[in-house]
């Protein structure tokens, strides 16, 4: 398998913030955009040109003006077997409502609706028969898997708000906007009270780089935990947010995706002969988006060691 058939070359976020409260408290609004393409978009998502994915763009934000949002969206049910209410949902915003833009065509492998639910509602996702609702699960993306019949394939990634909002605020998210913006909802590691330590920014980075790397489920979570790499728990600082490492066949671990992409590592990866000097690369200039290009040609890393 070669990288470019596992992963989204250069994804497309289409963020959708389903629920009133959005709407209503200005500068958590303000806020949850400003994340959302600090992550997407910046420099913190540079380190997964080893796999090929290339720079992301950001669609205007979506604002789903909600006042009684569902208590309860399945996705799988006790038994794991798909109900897949959030793709029923999201093609009615795009088909019916217009609320939402489509994917750019049938075969588009690049668009992904990245969902942020209310802080009414509970997701419930099959995970294990030891938590069969879901309850430890922060977020997940459903890699193309929908009751949806295709063309087109629906990818999309959405988070559990609701134990973001600390109980302090009482389940009032104007409360949080008046401490702080919801900054601490948000994941701002200048939040009140816990520095973003429990907000969704963690999340998000966690489903977005596990769908650009794996948009089909055929390769690796690269936000998970391994038994050497507890990469979820590695958290970082990145910009205003606290999010965390991801795992990097290049750097054999976790890595920090605040670092610069490594020559060295891409050459190896390629095949270079280092004996013929930078010149045999036929070029002056190196990007990273020209890395990723390359790197889309190359098969799958083995992620055994990892």
């Amino acid at each position: 398998m070669l990288n470019i058939e596992h992963i989204m070359p250069n994804p497309r976020v289409v963020p959708i913030f389903w629920g009133s409260e959005y709407l209503a408290n200005p500068q958590a609004k303000k806020n949850l955009i400003e994340m959302v393409a600090d992550i997407a978009t910046g420099g913190i998502m540079k380190g997964l040109v080893q796999y090929g994915v290339g720079q992301a763009t950001l669609a205007t934000p979506v604002f789903i003006d909600d006042a009684n949002p569902p208590t309860t969206l399945v996705y799988t049910d006790e038994t794991g077997a798909l109900v897949d209410d959030i793709t029923k949902t999201l093609v009615q915003w795009i088909d019916v409502d217009r609320l939402v833009p489509p994917p750019s065509s049938n075969d588009d492998v690049n668009t992904i609706y990245l969902i942020v639910p209310s802080i009414k509602t509970i997701l419930h996702f099959f995970n294990g028969a030891g938590d069969t609702i879901g309850n430890g699960v922060q977020g997940f993306h459903n890699t193309g898997r929908s009751s949806v019949p295709k063309p087109p394939t629906y990818y999309w990634a959405i988070v559990r708000t609701q134990d973001a909002l600390d109980p302090v605020y009482g389940g009032d998210l104007a409360k949080a906007e008046a401490k702080d913006g919801a900054l601490d909802f948000v994941g701002g590691s200048a939040g009140v009270p816990n520095g973003g330590a429990f907000g969704i920014a963690q999340k998000i980075y966690h489903e977005l780089a596990e769908q650009f790397v794996d948009r089909d489920g055929t390769f690796l979570e690269v936000g998970d935990d391994t038994a050497r790499n507890p990469c979820a728990n590695s958290r970082i600082q990145y910009r205003r947010w606290n999010i965390q490492k991801y795992q990097s066949v290049w750097d054999n671990g976790c890595a920090d995706g605040r670092g610069p992409v490594s020559l060295t590592a891409f050459l190896r990866a390629i095949g270079f002969d280092f004996s013929q000097g930078l010149s045999a690369l036929g070029t002056n200039t190196l990007s990273t988006e020209s890395i990723a290009g390359a790197m889309r040609a190359q098969s799958a890393p083995d992620t055994s060691g990892l």
